[in-house]
C-alpha cells in the first residue's frame, strides 16, 4: 500500500490531481494481470519471450489497462510496437499508440499518440490529441512533439467566474522539447496559436491569442509560469455592444499561486486605447484586471469614439481628450462585474444635428457587464450649431442595461429655452416611443427667420407650451401640441405666401331696395383687404 502511495503521487499529471492520485492508489494497492498469450522458453541464446495478444490489469476497484502488442519483440531488450488504453474508477481515458519501441538497459523511447479526456487544475472535460518522440532514461523524461497539439476543454472553473470552450494549439519551438521531467521537477515550454474562448461574465470571447508559454514545477507542487502573448482578438457580446472588436498583447506571470500580467489593448486600426492589470489568486479564485484608459486624445486624423465604441458612431470628426478608469473583480463565490468613471473635459465632435462644441461629462458606472451607471449623471456642451444655435446644453440620466433612462433634458435656443420630459429608450430593439418638449419663452419670430418663409413671414410672438412627439423606425412627428403667447405680439404674412391660394366666387344675396340693383362685391377688394390685414396682424 505505502509503494501504491509512492508510485501513484509521482504518476506525472494524475499525481497532481487528488482524485486520480486517489483512483491510481485503489488501483495498484489490489490487481491481478491476465496474459494468456504469453510464452517464455528458456534456449541456450537466453529466454525467447513472446507475447502474441493483449495483456491485461484489471484492479479491484474498477481500473482495467489493456496493452495490446503489435509485433513486440523481446529479443535484446523490447522493440516493436503497442497500444494502451486505460479507463475506470475515475481515471481518465486514455489511448495511446506506441511505434518504434526501443527499450535498451534504462533507456526507453517510442513515437507515441497520444489521446485523453480528463481535468485538470481548473479545465473541465479537457481534451487533448498530441504526437511526438517520448524518451526516458537515467536523466529523466521528455517528450518531442512533432507538430501542434490540440487542446480543449469544456470550461475553465474559477468558481462563479467561468471560460468555456477554451482551445488551443500547443506548438514545439525549433525543435525543442515540450515536456521536460527530471528528477525534483518538470517542465513544459512551446509556442500556443489560435487560442479562443468565452468568458460570459465579461460578456466577451477571445481568439486568435498566440505566443509562447513556459511552465514549471517542483516535487512540492509549487508551479510557475509565464506566458507571453502578441496578438488577442477580444470581441464584445453584450447587447447593446459596449465596444468595437480590439486587439489587445502582453505578458503575465505566475508565482506564488499569483498570477499578475499586464496588456496592452489597440483598436483594429492600431491606436492603443488602454492598459489592462491581471491580478489572480489560484487557491482563492478571487482576482481583479484594472482598465486604465486615462490617456485618450481623439484627432480627426487619429483615433475617434466609434473606433472604440459602437454607441459613439454619433461623434464625428472629434477633438480633444477623454478618460476612462475602471476595474473588474472576481472571486469563487460571486461572478466578475465592476465600476468605472468615464469623462471628459471638453470634446468637439460634429453630430447628425451639427457642430458640438465642448462636451463635459462625468459618468460613473456601478456595473460594467452589463453596463450600469450611477442616477442623475450629467452631460452638458457648450453649444450645438444645428438649425439654430443651441446654447446651455444639459443632459441628466441614468443606464441601467439595455434601457437609456433622460430624466431630463434642456437646451437655450431661438430666445427660450426647450426642455424634453423623461423618457425611456430601448438600447437593444427599434421600437416607437413617446415623449414631450416643453416650450418656455421662445419667440417665433426667431424660429421663423431659420426657414425659407423668413423674408415673407415676420412675428414678433413670444410663446409657452407643450409639444408630445412620437418616434421610431417611421421617423419623428409632433401630435397634437399647444403653443400660447405670453404677451402681445404682431405677425405679418406677406401675400406671396398665399399666392398659390384660389377662391370662387362671391355670392352675395342682395336686400329689396325698392327695385335698385346693388351689384356684386368686387373679390379682388376682398382679398385686398385680408392681405393688408394678415400683413400687418397685432396678436394679443
Amino acid at each position: 500500500a505505502a509503494d501504491a502511495a509512492k508510485i501513484a503521487a509521482e504518476a506525472p499529471v494524475l499525481g497532481q490531481e487528488e482524485p486520480y492520485r486517489l483512483a491510481l492508489q485503489r488501483a495498484l494497492t489490489r490487481f491481478r494481470v491476465a496474459a494468456p498469450n504469453l510464452t517464455l522458453a528458456l534456449g541456450g541464446k537466453g529466454p525467447d519471450v513472446r507475447l502474441n495478444g493483449p495483456v491485461t490489469l484489471t484492479s479491484a476497484s474498477g481500473v482495467t489497462v489493456a496493452v495490446t502488442p503489435k509485433g513486440l519483440r523481446f529479443t535484446d531488450g523490447v522493440s516493436g510496437a503497442a497500444s494502451l488504453a486505460v479507463s475506470g474508477d475515475g481515471l481518465p481515458t486514455i489511448a495511446l499508440d506506441a511505434s518504434q519501441i526501443s527499450m535498451r538497459g534504462e533507456t526507453v523511447s517510442a513515437q507515441i499518440a497520444l489521446t485523453t479526456a480528463l481535468d485538470f487544475g481548473p479545465a473541465k472535460d479537457a481534451a487533448l490529441s498530441i504526437k511526438g518522440l517520448a524518451r526516458s532514461d537515467r536523466a529523466g523524461f521528455s517528450f518531442t512533439s512533432a507538430a501542434c497539439a490540440s487542446l480543449k476543454a469544456e470550461r475553465l472553473d474559477f468558481g462563479e467566474t467561468q471560460v468555456e470552450q477554451p482551445s488551443a494549439q500547443l506548438c514545439p519551438t525549433d525543435g525543442a522539447p515540450l515536456v521536460v521531467a527530471r528528477q525534483g521537477g518538470w517542465r513544459l515550454a512551446g509556442r500556443l496559436q489560435e487560442g479562443r474562448a468565452a468568458i460570459p461574465v465579461l460578456m466577451i470571447t477571445v481568439d486568435g491569442a498566440a505566443g509562447g508559454f513556459v511552465l514549471a514545477g517542483d516535487d512540492k507542487g509549487a508551479m510557475t509560469a509565464e506566458v507571453s502573448l502578441a496578438d488577442i482578438g477580444v470581441t464584445d457580446t453584450a447587447n447593446p455592444l459596449r465596444f468595437n472588436p480590439l486587439r489587445a498583447g502582453g505578458a503575465a506571470r505566475l508565482s506564488g499561486d499569483i498570477w499578475r500580467g499586464e496588456f496592452q489593448a489597440r483598436t483594429e486600426a492600431g491606436h492603443a486605447v488602454a492598459k489592462i492589470g491581471l491580478e489572480h489568486d489560484q487557491r482563492s479564485g478571487a482576482g481583479h484586471a484594472d482598465i486604465d484608459a486615462s490617456q485618450l486624445r481623439f484627432t480627426p486624423a487619429g483615433l475617434q469614439p466609434a473606433d472604440i465604441t459602437p454607441q459613439a458612431v454619433v461623434l464625428d470628426h472629434a477633438q480633444g481628450p477623454a478618460s476612462f478608469v475602471g476595474r473588474m473583480t472576481w472571486s469563487a463565490e460571486a461572478p466578475a462585474n465592476g465600476t468605472g468613471r468615464m469623462t471628459t473635459p471638453g470634446l468637439d465632435f460634429i453630430s447628425p444635428v451639427g457642430a458640438v462644441a465642448q462636451l463635459k461629462a462625468d459618468v460613473t458606472f456601478t456595473s460594467l457587464a452589463p453596463l450600469v451607471t450611477a442616477d442623475d449623471q450629467v452631460v452638458t456642451a457648450n453649444l450645438i450649431e444645428a438649425f439654430a444655435k443651441l446654447s446651455d446644453i444639459k443632459l441628466v440620466f441614468d443606464l441601467a442595461g439595455e434601457v437609456l433612462h433622460i430624466d431630463a433634458g434642456a437646451l437655450s435656443a431661438v430666445g427660450g429655452r426647450l426642455e424634453l420630459e423623461p423618457i425611456a429608450l430601448p438600447l437593444t430593439k427599434e421600437t416607437t416611443v413617446r415623449g414631450a418638449i416643453v416650450v418656455d419663452k421662445v419667440n417665433l419670430g426667431d424660429v421663423i427667420a431659420l426657414t425659407s418663409y423668413a423674408d415673407r413671414i415676420k412675428a414678433d410672438l413670444v410663446v409657452n407650451g407643450r409639444l408630445p412627439f412620437e418616434a421610431g423606425p417611421g421617423g419623428f412627428k409632433f401630435e397634437r401640441g399647444t403653443l400660447a403667447t405670453i404677451r402681445p405680439g404682431r405677425l405679418a404674412i406677406n401675400r406671396s405666401v398665399l399666392s398659390g391660394v384660389e377662391t370662387g366666387a362671391a355670392e352675395v344675396q342682395a336686400p329689396d331696395l325698392g327695385g335698385e340693383t346693388v351689384g356684386t362685391p368686387d373679390v379682388n377688394a376682398v382679398q385686398d383687404m385680408a392681405f393688408q390685414a394678415m400683413e400687418n396682424l397685432a396678436v394679443d
